[in-house]
């Protein structure tokens, strides 16, 4: 699934991300490579400074940018909503499993996006019929217990896992 495997590597973005070894050797890359081209556009004659000049603003410049940038969150809020969006896609096909009765896959799907959004209202339901429907009632139980604790006005819910608890108590 391909919206799996952009999930995971989204994962891998953040870690790397959050090693500041990293970020930082990124920003450096970025920073020098920007200084190296204004460099050569002052050699070209397209900006009239000299290369100390050009090399110096074309390093510090993406800096202080990605350091306001840093500073604001920019690009934590970005992540986060990459992240919200790929799992709604994948929610969005574990509801299409559902709709025609491959519990299994759904089931798979509502979990991971648990696994990436916990507490998803939506995931919770749908992850407790899910697993209502292949028999597993100690899971579908759970399910019920937590999505109630998020939406305990769902009286439907309630006595779906009202009911499940009385066929298996």
């Amino acid at each position: 699934m391909i919206v799996v495997d952009l999930v995971k590597l989204r994962e891998i973005a953040h870690k790397v991300y959050a090693d500041r070894k990293w970020a930082a050797g990124w920003y450096l890359t970025n920073s020098t490579l920007c200084g190296l081209t204004l460099v050569a556009l002052a050699r070209w004659g397209y900006v009239s400074f000299d290369d100390i000049t050009a090399f110096l603003l074309g390093f510090f410049v993406p800096i202080v940018v990605y350091g306001i940038k840093e500073g604001m969150g920019l690009y934590k809020y970005k992540g986060r909503f990459g992240l919200y969006q790929e799992s709604e896609v994948l929610l969005q096909r574990a509801a299409g499993d559902f709709g025609h009765g491959k519990y299994e896959d759904a089931l798979r799907k509502f979990e991971t996006v648990l696994e990436h959004m916990p507490g998803h209202k939506r995931a919770l339901y749908y992850a407790a019929i899910s697993s209502e429907k292949l028999g597993r009632t100690n899971q579908a139980t759970r399910y019920y217990s937590e999505y109630l604790m998020l939406a305990p006005e769902d009286q439907e819910a309630r006595r779906q896992m009202e009911h499940l608890i009385s066929e298996t108590g």
